[in-house]
């Protein structure tokens, strides 16, 4: 049955970017932090379409279709209410598909995270990480319970990414709060590309891993990066395997 169906993948070629590995990390500090409260600016706009200044002036928060969406407050009660994490003021969009943070040239994350959480009744949402052309280079769960907590989410992105967007499940992108923001620059060693599943153990786990990604059309399993999802990707794959990892 498995054979059939990554036969039936293969023949249909699965047209992908080839993409970023994305790696979950627990919480850290980076070297540009973000609690939103020193960009507040009521008098300007209370829901804007874009706010600079972020992370020390290396990045503007934007909303993806340019509608007044971002918005920074002290709490927002919706379904439940949400205060602050540890800083004074939180972040989050109303809609507009999402909310962005797009970061200057040479400033590209290599390590993104924070703390997430919603106020809408609806659990989890995505990461999307974009290079600086605005091609998506790779995604990752975000997840948090529908209950106005706070919940640690952090990627490594590699290569970094220029600019990261946040999408919640409901509301059309809306109401993912975030708060304690950390931003690192890449340029570190390169992940092991064939340990798929990030534990550090090169086993038949990976190429458990590696499949499910190669089915969902994962930018990942792109391994010999020609952009598209065909068999040569499970060669590609098994000789990365054999020849481990530095």
């Amino acid at each position: 049955m498995r054979a059939t169906v990554l036969g039936c993948l293969a023949a249909i070629g699965l047209a992908s970017a080839a993409g970023a590995q994305i790696t979950p990390v627990g919480p850290f500090t980076g070297s540009q932090q973000e609690g939103f409260a020193g960009l507040k600016n009521w008098g300007v706009c209370v829901f804007c379409a874009s706010i600079p200044g972020a992370f020390n002036g290396i990045c503007t928060l934007a909303s993806p279709d340019g509608s007044n969406s971002i918005h920074i407050t002290g709490g927002w009660g919706f379904i439940c209410s949400i205060g602050p994490n540890l800083t004074p003021d939180i972040t989050a969009s109303t809609g507009g598909g999402g909310y962005d943070y797009v970061f200057e040239a040479g400033m590209e994350a290599g390590k993104f995270g924070g703390y997430f959480g919603t106020n809408s009744g609806v659990a989890d949402g995505t990461v999307e990480f974009y290079d600086a052309g605005g091609a998506l280079i790779g995604s990752a769960p975000i997840t948090y319970p529908a209950d106005c907590s706070w919940n640690w989410n952090g990627w490594e992105i590699n290569p970094p990414a220029a600019k990261v967007r946040v999408i919640a499940n409901g509301f059309g992108g809306a109401y993912c709060q975030m708060d304690d923001m950390e931003w690192a620059a890449g340029g570190g060693p390169p992940p092991c590309y064939p340990d798929c599943n990030g534990d550090a153990v090169l086993n038949l786990s990976d190429f458990g891993c590696f499949t499910t990604k190669f089915a969902l059309g994962d930018p990942y399993a792109d391994c010999n990066g020609d952009s598209v999802l065909n068999l040569s990707d499970f060669g590609c794959f098994t000789t990365k395997f054999a020849l481990g990892c530095p």
